[in-house]
């Protein structure tokens, strides 16, 4: 089995860095729905994975394991990401006033 290298693209799914700028039909907006979106479909992964393993239809605990860990990583990833931005937000309104 192959290991990728991990990244914040892999984890959350969000787009390269390099790449955000260069295509002018996206904005913000999508970008952070699309990166939800994904991490959402990660957790419903993980709990499709944990149904079978229950049933028993999945006799491998680690790929279960692996999937469960992987959407763990990409919410905490996204709620690091929130909070950024909410600071952000709030360092925004302190110059203003």
């Amino acid at each position: 089995m192959a290991v990728d290298k991990i990244g914040i693209n892999g984890i959350s799914g969000l787009p390269d860095p390099g790449k955000v700028g260069s295509n002018k039909d996206s904005n913000f907006a999508e970008i952070l729905k699309d990166s939800i979106d994904k991490v959402n479909q990660l957790q419903l992964n993980a709990e499709s994975a944990m149904e079978k393993l229950s049933n028993g239809e999945v006799k491998d605990v680690h790929e279960v394991l692996v999937a469960v860990e992987e959407a763990n990583l990409a919410f905490m990833t996204m709620i690091q990401i929130r909070n950024k931005l909410v600071e952000a937000y709030q360092e925004l309104m302190r110059l203003q006033m």
